[in-house]
């Protein structure tokens, strides 16, 4: 019943398991939209994500979930500048 216990094991779940990236980020995303202020938890799911060795697919499915509020993360992958333009 509570949502951001729901987003951490997910979270916690991806990062411990990278074949499961896709699926989680989905779920996250699900869970985020419930959310009435979402952008303290995407805040802390991006910071978590994108502590993991070769986090480059996750950070691509990471700017997937966080799509409404790209303005607040920065990527450091260079397919994920598609978005801005800049490649």
């Amino acid at each position: 019943r509570n949502i951001e216990q729901l987003i951490s094991i997910a979270t916690d779940i991806a990062y411990h398991n990278p074949k499961v990236i896709p699926v989680c980020c989905a779920i996250i995303s699900k869970l985020l939209s419930e959310l009435d202020d979402s952008k303290h938890i995407s805040l802390l799911v991006h910071a978590k994500l994108s502590k993991m060795p070769n986090s480059g697919f996750a950070q691509i499915w990471l700017q997937r979930m966080l799509k409404d509020n790209l303005s607040y993360f920065k990527f450091s992958e260079k397919i994920c500048e598609l978005n801005n333009g800049q490649i």
